[in-house]
């Protein structure tokens, strides 16, 4: 770029020397102006010739596969956000499909274990590679036999503030958090299972 710009100026200064050299030695006649005129044209041509260069036939192919290329990479960009909010709604769908089979086949196996489910929660994050993991699982169930009593009744406990109530472990909550630990892989500790009565 900067080796044309030199041609181009070094063209313009050895015409105008040359312009000059025809002015000296051309007697003054009416013939000299018309000798000006057709230096002036040569002058004009020789200083617009680049700039007429630059829209030549190949030039503007040039130009024009060049902003074709730039359209086309900013499209490819704008296809590549695209697909990668594509691939984010497809993870967020497929997380949402396995949380919802997972809710199921937790309230079924919270039943085969005497229990009713009201509420099962859990968070489900995906990993490096995509991959959904179960990083805890909440689960508040009611004890089945304690349901069948009190469907013709409400029963209400006498409240006592101030005392702790009384904790009484469940032997068959202990046999489901190990079963579905066994199931999903997942740590006892990440299971938490509340009973309702």
């Amino acid at each position: 770029m900067l080796s044309a710009a030199s041609e181009y100026i070094r063209n313009i200064a050895v015409f105008l020397l040359f312009m000059t050299f025809v002015g000296i030695i051309t007697p003054d006649t009416k013939n000299k102006a018309y000798i000006n005129l057709v230096m002036g044209f040569l002058l004009i041509f020789i200083v617009i010739s680049p700039i007429s260069n630059l829209f030549a036939q190949n030039n503007i192919d040039e130009i024009f596969e060049d902003m074709e290329a730039a359209i086309i990479e900013g499209e490819n960009s704008t296809v590549e956000s695209m697909q990668s909010e594509i691939e984010q709604l497809q993870l967020n769908l497929v997380a949402e499909n396995v949380r919802n089979n997972l809710i199921l086949q937790l309230e079924e196996f919270s039943s085969n274990y005497g229990f009713f489910s009201e509420s099962i929660t859990m968070d489900i994050s995906s990993n490096e590679d995509n991959f959904l993991e179960i990083r805890s699982i909440n689960m508040i169930l009611s004890d089945s036999d304690t349901i069948e009593e009190n469907r013709s009744f409400i029963r209400i406990d006498r409240i006592n503030i101030g005392t702790q109530p009384e904790f009484v472990e469940n032997p068959r909550i202990d046999e489901l958090k190990n079963f579905i630990s066994e199931v999903y892989n997942l740590s006892v500790y990440n299971i938490h299972i509340t009973i309702r009565e």
